[in-house]
């Protein structure tokens, strides 16, 4: 059981001397949220590393997409981390402890997916350039995975 602390609302117009003055109210969604996370041994946070952790070790690396569909709640999770720290880095008020910073940052969290991104484009780009001594990239040169497809297809062709 969840043990929640009721809240009172007092409506303005009622007659104080009136006994239903004070209505119980529902203990609202996030409070129930709250209750359950704290009754637990171990924390939604930390079940959502634990998935962080499950994805890293299956796509060698913690950027977890936005749109990642075979589990929106850890791109959710993944998403509010970043804004936490966004708003730890601002000095405002967040979740963000040192603590789970440092638990982030030890499993290679990527705090910056835009900046991850392009240094990765910028990797791309420094080897088309050691490739071919040019940075003028065809419209219709093959990403890096769709090569990896073709070679992958060949190779079947071939073995079969």
């Amino acid at each position: 059981p969840y043990h929640l602390q009721s809240s009172t609302f007092e409506f303005a117009d009622a007659n104080p001397k009136d006994p239903q003055r004070q209505i119980e109210m529902f203990p609202t969604k996030s409070e129930i949220t709250k209750a359950k996370a704290f009754s637990n041994p171990m924390s939604l946070w930390e079940k959502q590393v634990h998935q962080l952790i499950r994805f890293k070790e299956e796509h060698n690396h913690c950027n977890v997409p936005l749109n990642y569909a075979k589990d929106t709640s850890l791109a959710n999770w993944t998403k509010r981390q970043r804004r936490q720290y966004r708003l730890k880095i601002e000095g405002r008020h967040t979740t963000m402890t040192d603590e789970r910073q440092n638990i982030l940052e030890q499993i290679g969290f990527v705090w910056d997916s835009h900046a991850a991104a392009w240094n990765e484009r910028w990797g791309q780009l420094r080897d088309f350039q050691r490739e071919n001594g040019h940075c003028q990239v065809p419209k219709k040169y093959p990403r890096p995975w769709e090569k990896q497809v073709h070679q992958l297809i060949r190779f079947k062709e071939e073995h079969n």
